[in-house]
């Protein structure tokens, strides 16, 4: 679904009103439903399960580029850049 075809608002890329009056009216509105959608727990849950996913998958890549690195030599490189803090392994 593009999202200017969604109707609650939320998406980015819709243009915000030419009148500064409804301008700021709509920044407030999502802005509204930006604080509310941070403090539902629901929400906060399912970020944090995402956010874990995705840590995972990012060490299980780092891990098998890891054990590549002796046919290419760029990976090691690539595997430097991409956990420069040892935040990963």
């Amino acid at each position: 679904m593009s999202c200017f075809a969604r109707r609650d608002g939320l998406c980015t890329d819709q243009v915000l009103p030419k009148d500064p009056k409804a301008r700021t009216r709509t920044r407030s509105e999502r802005t509204a439903q930006a604080r509310e959608a941070a403090v539902d727990p629901t929400f906060t849950e399912a970020v944090g399960q995402l956010e874990e996913a995705f840590h995972a998958q990012l060490r299980d890549l780092i891990s098998m580029l890891n054990m590549s690195t002796h046919l290419e030599p760029n990976l090691a490189s690539l595997c430097a850049r991409l956990d420069f803090n040892h935040y990963y392994v």
